[in-house]
């Protein structure tokens, strides 16, 4: 028998989805930052930190949207600063890790790179709701 899933069904299973896929890729860049030395494809000054801000420009839109699916009708600010602080705490404990590892080091710009990913993705964030509510009054 197949019943159809209510609507709070869905939308547990909806946020529980969109954590396992934050989780998941908060994994990929813990085992990426535990590998000693990973191949470069790109070269260059600076490469690293780009790589930094690009990873936690996803993240902080995965973590983002994480608690917005959990909390809808939450406030901006709350939604803001919940995904600064996991963002961010997952940041300072990524580069922390990293002085353990042979090849890496930890460094306080790298942390710079990823807060600023995560600033730009809720700048993305923001703009994408003014975007839509502007079309929603259209």
């Amino acid at each position: 028998m197949n019943a159809a899933l209510s609507p709070s069904k869905r939308s547990r299973l909806t946020w529980i989805g969109a954590w396992w896929l934050t989780l998941s890729y908060m994994a990929v860049v813990q085992f990426l930052t535990s590998t000693p030395r990973l191949p470069r494809f790109l070269k260059g000054a600076g490469i690293d930190k780009l790589e930094h801000f690009l990873a936690y420009c996803v993240m902080g839109l995965l973590v983002w949207r994480s608690f917005y699916l959990r909390r809808p009708g939450a406030s901006n600010w709350w939604l803001a600063l919940a995904t600064t602080v996991v963002a961010g705490i997952y940041a300072v404990a990524d580069e922390l890790h990293q002085r353990f590892i042979p090849g890496r080091f930890c460094e306080w710009q790298d942390l710079v790179a990823d807060w600023i990913g995560v600033a730009v993705a809720l700048v993305i964030v923001a703009l994408w709701e003014i975007a839509t509510k502007r079309r929603d009054k259209t």
